[in-house]
């Protein structure tokens, strides 16, 4: 009784597969895992060491010794234990690989193993193998469970005979049984023997089935093979310019046109599904036609069809549309796909269109919903240069993403319903230059950007980023943290940015850590821009220069050793309700100042609010300007005066900086306030001292009074 091959589904259960560990022993990579039902744990082989080609005889090894515990070996390819076609195979592709030889503990082979292997002679199998035996050199696979029954895996590809009956014991022929093999043109069926999904996969020259002793299968004169009205395929050596389906003939088999030999395909009216699984993969297929079109397209359904033209597509009763994995993968010349009106919402699977190279555009619209793009679904569409992305519900990231990557995107604009830029979602898209986030805009994954175009970011609702999330961006310019979006504190990472005149543009105070920039990062081409500053705030050492707000030279030069410059001149006329704001820079544009909450008007270069109600003296103003069209605010919240903040006697007493207000001719005070640099108070009292110990770095004001008598003390910390 056979229990070891466990399947649900397509994939084989492991208990411990997503922490599975991987080494490299001799010429294989191996991965330890345990299986469901199984007391210990095992080995598969899912890869090859660097370098290493098989030729001649294959043997593999029976069990590897992993850290000093020996594993048996129990498969070969399938990786993440999923047999689907997705998977890379380990042993492909080896002209000079004459034998394989499979030891006794192999349990598991993935479908695509031994694919474009043309000089295999024979396969043999160790005694003691349950699941895998040898069969004049073929390779069979047993898939039952009370009792054997077998399934022709591969037929030697080197055997040059020319016609094979398939033995009675197998019942099935496998997917690709007869790849890479050049001479084979007939094969003989008997009894219920079934062709499985692409039994033709890597095939070109089987030109014919015999059914006559086949019970079930018969054949048309076209060389179609049909099972009642169920339509199985076609023999990938003959050639057809157009193949016409049997009018009466309602289903369609997996694989019926897999490796086929035809322009052109015409579908009858009677068959409603026609875009089944893989079921024109790797054939020469332009052109299908039909009077209606499907709702579904089948994993692999067009995959490797490399000269079809397009399709027009369409919903079902409730307008869904699902494309499912790898459905148009490879279709190099598929230029345009068709949406018809009952479409409403779309469902893309994993690689869906990945390198569909012409694929011009996925004409979505406002009334049409994409439910969900699986990772890779657009990766290398080169010709791909715009998507409707206020359309897109959800993009899968659970694996990372890669849906867009080395695509020929332009622009995008990010719908507000997805918080995560997915990793590697637009990775190499070389002209993408224009990304607008939302406020939603939570967090960058890794490599989301990483080799892109891109010039220049609004950062807007990202509270965390990785900064593998602009590697290699040589042509970013400027990123720009604006004002008010982020619910929380953002932790700064380096920005790898390699432009001879980079910026970061900062009008935030929840960003902290900016050190790191200069800590992690060669930054002596990068000017920092900033509006305010957290207090507490470290620069870092390392900027090109640091550009900060007029009046505002000393307090930076306290947080970095780099060169301080202003962006603007700031001086303040109180009596005149009035402000002189003039940019130094070229790129720095003075849109606005308000004096009180009131919008001054710009007089004789000074902004004068008439209007502004000064109280106790006070003129709190507001400057509002660009750095290179990015929105800068910076408000002056304490009171200062045309001539500058009052000189005071300080006493300095590490790490405390103490004021004494007797200094400002103050015998004793009613009272004082200490504000930090947006104007909330942050300590008061009615004490002849004010202490500032345990506060962040940064500027204070004290303000203190006696009577009616005011004085002010400026504190840099």
């Amino acid at each position: 009784m056979k229990i070891t091959k466990l399947i649900i589904g397509a994939c084989l259960v492991a208990a411990s597969s997503a922490n599975a560990a991987t080494e490299t022993v001799g010429d294989y990579v191996y991965e330890l895992t345990q299986f469901l039902g199984r007391p210990d744990q095992e080995a598969m082989i899912i890869g090859v060491a660097e370098g290493f080609k098989p030729t001649g005889a294959l043997v593999f090894p029976d069990s590897v010794n992993f850290k000093g515990v020996n594993y048996a070996v129990v498969g070969v390819g399938m990786a993440g234990y999923a047999g689907h076609d997705g998977d890379d195979p380990v042993i492909h592709d080896c002209p000079g690989l004459t034998s394989v030889h499979i030891p006794a503990n192999i349990r598991f082979i993935g479908e695509n193993e031994f694919m474009d292997c043309p000089d295999i002679c024979r396969y043999t199998v160790a005694d003691g193998n349950e699941d895998y035996k040898a069969s004049a050199g073929a390779l069979l696979e047993n898939y039952g469970y009370d009792e054997p029954r077998w399934m022709l895996f591969r037929y030697p590809s080197a055997i040059q005979t020319p016609t094979y009956a398939v033995p009675s014991e197998i019942e099935y022929v496998g997917m690709g049984a007869f790849a890479s093999n050049r001479y084979l043109k007939k094969v003989y069926l008997s009894g219920e023997q079934t062709l499985s999904t692409c039994w033709q996969l890597g095939n070109h020259t089987i030109e014919s089935i015999d059914l006559s002793a086949h019970r079930m299968y018969h054949q048309k004169a076209d060389g179609g093979i049909y099972y009642g009205n169920i339509f199985k395929g076609v023999c990938p050596g003959v050639k057809y310019d157009t193949f016409t389906i049997d009018a009466d003939c309602r289903y369609m088999g997996g694989g019926a046109f897999c490796e086929a030999q035809v322009r052109e395909v015409v579908i009858p009216s009677v068959m409603t599904d026609y875009a089944e699984e893989q079921a024109f993969r790797n054939s020469t297929i332009e052109t299908l036609t039909a009077d209606h079109a499907p709702f579904e397209i089948s994993t692999g359904c067009f995959q490797g069809c490399v000269n079809f033209k397009g399709i027009t597509l369409g919903g079902n009763e409730s307008g869904n549309l699902k494309i499912r994995d790898f459905a148009f993968y490879g279709c190099e010349e598929l230029e345009t796909i068709g949406l018809d009106a009952s479409v409403k919402r779309i469902d893309i699977g994993w690689g869906a269109f990945a390198k569909c190279r012409k694929l011009t555009a996925f004409p979505l619209t406002s009334k049409m919903k994409v439910s969900s793009i699986a990772p890779w679904a657009f990766a290398d569409c080169r010709s791909l240069t715009a998507f409707s992305f206020a359309t897109v519900e959800a993009l899968d990231d659970a694996v990372m993403g890669y849906q867009f990557s080395g695509s020929g995107l332009t622009s995008v604009n990010w719908p507000s319903g997805i918080k995560h830029v997915p990793g590697g979602c637009f990775m190499n898209c070389r002209d993408l230059v224009k990304v607008n986030l939302k406020a939603t805009t939570t967090q960058l994954d890794p490599d989301c950007f990483k080799g892109s175009g891109l010039t220049a970011i609004s950062m807007m609702g990202v509270s965390n980023y990785f900064s593998s999330a602009f590697e290699e961006c040589d042509n970013l310019v400027r990123v720009y943290f604006p004002e008010g979006i982020l619910e929380s504190d953002l932790t700064y990472w380096d920005i790898p940015m390699v432009n001879t005149d980079a910026q970061i543009v900062i009008n935030n105070k929840r960003v902290n850590g900016l050190y790191r920039q200069t800590q992690y990062w060669d930054s002596s081409n990068i000017s920092l821009y900033m509006s305010t500053f957290t207090p507490g705030q470290e620069l870092g050492t390392g900027w090109k220069r640091v550009c900060v707000p007029g009046r505002a030279e000393d307090i930076y030069s306290a947080l970095t050793d780099d060169e301080v410059v202003p962006m603007y001149s700031y001086t303040t006329y109180h009596d005149e309700k009035a402000v002189e704001v003039v940019s130094l820079m070229p790129e720095v544009k003075i849109k606005g100042v308000t004096i009180e909450g009131v919008e001054a008007i710009l007089s004789s270069g000074r902004w004068v609010a008439d209007d502004a109600v000064l109280a106790d003296g006070k003129m709190n103003v507001t400057v509002n300007y660009t750095v290179n069209n990015n929105v800068m605010t910076t408000s002056y919240e304490y009171p200062y005066e045309a001539s500058g903040v009052s000189a005071t006697a300080v006493d300095v007493y590490e790490p405390q900086i103490i004021v004494h207000l007797s200094g400002l001719e103050f015998v004793s005070t009613d009272h004082w306030n200490l504000f930090n640099q947006w104007g909330e108070i942050a300590m008061s009292g009615d004490t002849t001292s004010v202490t500032t110990d345990g506060l962040p770095k940064g500027v204070y004001i004290v303000e203190a009074w006696r009577g009616n008598t005011r004085r002010i003390v400026k504190i840099i910390r």
